[in-house]
């Protein structure tokens, strides 16, 4: 079926692990900054770049730079207005719907993953960093500004639930999970959940479960000295317990050549599905422009 999981990077025996993608409805990303939060999706979207099979929304409360080199490979890039944030939670849950509406009809399947994403039905990834800027109704938010934030609660909670068989994927990075940062509706749906280091026991148990109190050797408290940038802890899949995982150090430079050069593959997911309901049941390989690039796929990702 093509696309299903992609590398996540090494556990401490240096046996590869990979991030399941299929039939996944969502992830959460916690830690404190600097630890590695950022370096996962850039290292995810320079494995993912030549991949035509996946579209990128990006937004970013940080509203920094931090995204500005993969820009090219998504098709669209906001940073913390939460205004612009609803509108496109909003398009993206409406195209959700729709494929609800289509999937058996143009690919004879309930679930996407039984036949696997495609040009004109890819997998959308959605990340939200610092998604507590999305979520805060606190002190200091207009009326408008907390109306907006519980709607991207609700939406975004739909897309989580409802997603994962027509091909979403949403991805919630913040410094602490605990319910104000990620709504739990929203986090206690997501089953992928990777901790970098925290600073507390509470945000532990918010980013991974209470279970990892019993597991003091993979604990993300004791991932606080630089020498664990880059280390995470995510639970077993189809096992008990958990397991640290270093990924891999991005070269910043290969990742922002790696977008660039496959940005001809970021387009509208809405315009795609147009072209796949009016080939109805057709969702081949779609004709794709040829980049203006050399056949060398260029420097390394990982360092």
């Amino acid at each position: 079926m093509g696309l299903t999981s992609v590398l996540l990077g090494r556990d401490e025996v240096r046996e590869e692990i990979r991030l399941r993608l299929s039939g996944v409805p969502g992830m959460t990303v916690v830690g404190l900054p600097g630890y590695g939060k950022t370096q996962l999706i850039m290292h995810l979207v320079g494995e993912l770049a030549d991949c035509p099979y996946v579209q990128f929304a990006f937004l970013d409360g940080k509203g920094g730079p931090d995204y500005d080199d993969v820009a090219p490979r998504a098709f669209v890039h906001l940073g913390d207005d939460i205004k612009e944030a609803l509108e496109l939670v909003r398009y993206l849950y409406e195209l959700m719907q729709q494929r609800q509406g289509a999937l058996r009809e143009h690919l004879g399947v309930k679930n996407l993953w039984h036949v696997g994403p495609s040009a004109l039905w890819p997998l959308i990834v959605l990340v939200v960093d610092e998604a507590h800027t999305f979520f805060y109704t606190g002190k200091g938010t207009t009326r408008e500004e907390a109306a907006a934030a519980h709607e991207l609660v609700r939406l975004i909670e739909q897309l989580v639930k409802k997603g994962r068989n027509v091909g979403f994927f949403t991805v919630l990075l913040t410094q602490k999970g605990t319910g104000d940062a990620i709504p739990t509706q929203i986090r206690d749906v997501c089953t992928l959940k990777v901790a970098f280091a925290v600073a507390t026991m509470e945000a532990a148990d918010a980013g991974l479960g209470q279970a990892i109190r019993m597991y003091p050797d993979a604990h993300p408290m004791f991932l606080q000295d630089p020498k664990y940038i880059g280390v995470a802890t995510i639970a077993r899949e189809g096992a008990k317990g958990f397991t640290r995982v270093r990924i891999p150090t991005v070269d910043e430079d290969a990742v922002a050549e790696r977008a660039h050069k496959y940005r001809f593959l970021a387009s509208d997911p809405a315009g795609l599905f147009d072209v796949a309901c009016r080939t109805l049941g057709s969702p081949g390989p779609v004709p794709l422009p040829v980049p203006d690039v050399d056949a060398d796929d260029g420097a390394d990702l990982v360092a």
